[in-house]
């Protein structure tokens, strides 16, 4: 049979069943249903199937309409649609359509089941643990729909119920295991669920595509969530999508009562995240409603690092982010801080600390951030995340918000009057100047991404660390293919500090892998995306063993002195220290050299008795 195109829906009958209307010269208009408004702008042409709203900009066909005004996904604005018109909706859905909305009203059926077997009177105690235990309240658990599945098997029993209720609908255990609801490795159907609250998971089409069942009992796992399937992947699911609303800061939590406890609060735009990390395609939807994320993850070091990872995430796909700051709390998470503290929670919530006032609290606990050796690092370290590292004229990263980067870029340099070694003329100076350079950089970066015929003039030089990196990368290549002729790497490397290597992100990463790829070891993706950019394909390979360890030795060499010469013109060090510094790094560049001749003089005798 072949789809007809929705888009042949009469977009004049279906606003009409919604809304009134009023025919002026070939179109109508009425009052727009998607904002406030008092005339009407809202058009729509029978000829062209279309509407568009002239004041808030909304437009698109019939289909678009009422997934909008209905909030539902495609293929329930198709079944809308065809009944409004007295139309076949499977003329118009392809075969895949129609076969995940049939496991979607499958999910509906399970979530119902769960939820109203969670307020049958035997499970009473287990009700009272979401509402006494944790605060929430009826209306609340029936919003998102929470539910418990028991020991015993009551879905057999509702299905058969379902069915027998509604003859058109037809599914059986072929759906069942395509949705994981029964394990079927006994023989006969078990319930994948037991003993667990449930939640419903949701795309953001209101659709349930999945659940994640919380264990009433102190078993593992203590969250288990459905298996992988045609309509639910964990990675590119995030909890309470479907509630998100435009306008506001999406609020982004670890656990599913974190989101629920906010709501107490009456924080309703709050996700939480499913996985170790966010997906890109979770990204892009997020993006859709607000660019502004406020990270209120666990208050233990596992949430902190998380909330760093997360925001080098999100900071690099043009989202603003800011942190529910609990670190002067006892409380191990929101929720908990919620239920102690719920007074003082929404000035918090409604508040929240800009990300790099968060991280300088972190990174200080229990350091004197007078002393300029605790205060420096901690502004490199603060800059790296929105700028490439080393370079005599900093580069903003791609991706970086350029608001959000200035926004931090007062509140980074800021960070200098916390010391009063800082505060002297000649260090004001040179810091206002550092302060431009960056500021230069967020303007720069607006001037990149301009469209244009003419190539521009380039803002800076290339990176000399990363010139260097890029010209010896060559030597991994001579590594993998003839990595036995090296011979033992301990007679041979020679191992640059690490706190050297550090200034510069990408030899800090380079050299890693070289250690990895030399001594053993499990290579970060980190380091392998990073040898992957600096290969020049062009470049030839290393015709011998010889001129392997001449590039070798040359490269520690010429990072050292690169390293040193950074040194050497940062004025923010005091006389003393850069004498201190200069001089450790001219020390091992000597030995280096040292190395290289030693190492040279015993492999060409052993060439030479070889022969």
């Amino acid at each position: 049979m072949d789809i007809k195109s929705p888009s042949s829906f009469s977009i004049l009958k279906v606003i009409q069943n919604y809304i009134k209307t009023s025919q002026r010269g070939a179109n109508y208009w009425s009052v727009c249903p998607f904002h406030q408004d008092k005339s009407p702008s809202l058009s729509i042409s029978p000829e062209k199937n279309i509407f568009k709203c002239f004041s808030c900009g909304v437009s698109g066909d019939a289909v678009a309409f009422v997934m909008k005004i209905e909030k539902c996904n495609y293929v329930q604005s198709i079944y809308k649609i065809s009944e409004i018109l007295g139309l076949d909706p499977n003329q118009y859905l392809t075969a895949k359509e129609s076969s995940n909305n049939k496991l979607f009203k499958i999910n509906e059926v399970v979530a119902l089941a769960y939820h109203k077997f969670l307020f049958n009177k035997v499970n009473k105690h287990h009700l009272e643990y979401l509402t006494n235990e944790r605060g929430l309240s009826k209306e609340i658990i029936q919003k998102y729909q929470l539910g418990y599945a028991p020991e015993e098997d009551i879905l057999k029993d509702v299905f058969r119920s379902y069915l027998s209720a509604n003859e058109k609908e037809s599914f059986g255990d072929e759906e069942y295991e395509k949705l994981g609801i029964f394990n079927y490795g006994r023989g006969t159907p078990d319930p994948f669920f037991k003993d667990r609250i449930i939640f419903p998971i949701f795309n953001r089409h209101g659709q349930i595509v999945g659940f994640s069942g919380r264990a009433i009992k102190n078993v593992e796992p203590k969250y288990l969530n459905t298996k992988s399937n045609i309509i639910f992947n964990k990675k590119n699911c995030i909890y309470n999508i479907q509630n998100l609303q435009e306008g506001s800061p999406v609020y982004l939590y670890e656990g599913f009562f974190d989101v629920l406890s906010s709501e107490k609060v009456g924080i309703k735009n709050g996700v939480a995240v499913m996985g170790a990390s966010l997906d890109s395609s979770i990204l892009d939807v997020i993006k859709n409603y607000s660019k502004k994320i406020v990270c209120c993850f666990d208050n233990d070091n596992t949430g902190r690092n998380f909330t760093i990872k997360v925001f080098e995430n999100l900071v690099l796909n043009g989202f603003s982010i800011y942190v529910l700051d609990l670190l002067d709390t006892k409380s191990k998470d929101i929720d908990e801080y919620l239920r102690k503290s719920e007074s003082d929670s929404w000035k918090r919530l409604k508040e929240p600390s800009h990300f790099f006032e968060w991280y300088r609290k972190l990174y200080i606990q229990e350091k004197d951030i007078s002393n300029p050796l605790v205060l420096q690092p901690l502004i490199e370290e603060s800059l790296g995340f929105l700028f490439v590292s080393n370079a005599s004229s900093p580069i903003m990263k791609g991706g970086v918000d350029r608001e959000y980067a200035l926004d931090s870029l007062k509140i980074i340099f800021d960070f200098y009057k916390l010391s009063s070694d800082f505060s002297n003329e000649k260090h004001s100076s040179i810091i206002n100047k550092k302060y431009q350079s960056y500021k230069h950089a967020v303007t720069a970066s607006l001037i990149r991404t301009l469209p244009t015929r003419h190539i521009p003039k380039q803002i800076r030089s290339i990176d000399k660390f990363q010139s260097l990196l890029t010209k010896y990368s060559k030597i991994f290549k001579y590594i993998e293919n003839n990595g036995e002729s090296l011979g033992d790497a301990n007679e041979w490397f020679f191992e640059i500090p690490e706190e050297y290597v550090s200034v510069s992100r990408e030899a800090k990463l380079f050299f890693s892998l070289l250690s990895k790829r030399l001594f053993g070891g499990d290579s970060s993706q980190e380091e392998i995306d990073n040898l992957a950019n600096l290969i020049q394909e062009k470049d030839k390979d290393i015709p011998s063993i010889e001129e392997f360890f001449n590039c070798y030795f040359s490269l520690n060499e010429g990072i050292m002195e690169e390293i040193r010469n950074m040194w050497k013109k940062n004025e923010l060090l005091d006389v003393t220290e850069r004498w201190i510094k200069t001089e450790a790094l001219k020390k091992l560049i000597l030995d280096n050299k040292q190395k290289s001749s030693a190492f040279f003089r015993k492999f060409c005798l052993s060439k030479k008795n070889r022969n």
